[in-house]
């Protein structure tokens, strides 16, 4: 009977150089600001009764990056604004004031959860957020 993982092999001699590549990526934050200060933005959303007579708002707002499109074409591209931390924070703070301007009253603690995704030659950012709304009288200004 023969096992079907490979046998014991002795290792006769370890590499002296070992070669392992990096690309490293940089997206430019100046950049990363323009995109979204002039991205088509929509939002939906409304509030719900939650526990305890708690208010929540649940939403959703979604960026389209307007830019050329040799510039979004290439899988790097689209993974580095996929893991890009000043593009992240800027559009979950947009999409919490989008919230913040549609609720009853003052918000609280988000969670939200983020997708980069390509659309229509473009790339979309998607936000969907889950707010706690406080009861508190709102102040307009």
């Amino acid at each position: 009977m023969t096992s079907p993982r490979p046998g014991l092999v002795k290792v006769r001699a370890i590499p002296l150089v070992g070669v392992r590549r990096l690309a490293l990526v940089r997206l430019a934050p100046p950049r990363i600001d323009a995109l979204m200060a002039s991205a088509d933005v929509i939002s939906e959303g409304s509030e719900v009764a939650g526990e305890r007579g708690r208010r929540v708002y649940f939403g959703s707002t979604s960026f389209v990056l307007v830019t050329s499109a040799a510039e979004l074409a290439s899988d790097e591209a689209l993974a580095a604004l996929v893991g890009d931390l000043h593009l992240r924070v800027l559009a979950m703070r947009r999409a919490r004031a989008e919230a913040a301007a549609r609720a009853s009253g003052p918000v609280g603690t988000v969670r939200a959860e983020l997708r980069v995704q390509r659309a229509r030659g473009a790339i979309e950012i998607v936000v969907d957020l889950e707010v706690a709304v406080s009861r508190a009288a709102r102040v307009r200004g």
